[in-house]
């Protein structure tokens, strides 16, 4: 899935201008059976610098993720991170992974 959608970015230009909408549009017209719901994730410049979170939170999607490696027992994280649902964290896993690039770096010895 990712494979095709980055397929379709490095051929098409930028996935929409990186905006929410602008990837869910592009998914929807182009993969529909992969189009994905990102309606717990919010951008907003003027909080955290515009970086995604988790809507009605300053918790970061960066820092979701991070929390769902720290916390192997979900039950724990939620318990702590109440506004932390497991529907709320599977978005942010998805944004997360729409947004890496499969790029395959190449070293030469030195």
């Amino acid at each position: 899935m990712l494979a095709q959608i980055n397929r379709y970015a490095k051929l098409n230009g930028r996935l929409a201008a990186n905006s929410l909408a602008g990837a869910n549009s592009a998914l929807e017209t182009y993969f529909p059976e992969f189009a994905m719901n990102f309606d717990a994730i919010e951008s907003d410049p003027n909080r955290l610098s515009g970086q995604a979170c988790i809507r009605g939170t300053r918790i970061t999607v960066r820092r979701a993720v991070q929390l769902v490696a720290q916390y192997p027992d979900r039950a724990e994280l939620t318990s702590e991170f109440p506004e932390l649902t497991d529907d709320v964290l599977n978005q942010a896993l998805n944004y997360a992974a729409a947004y890496l690039d499969d790029h395959v770096e190449t070293w030469q010895a030195a």
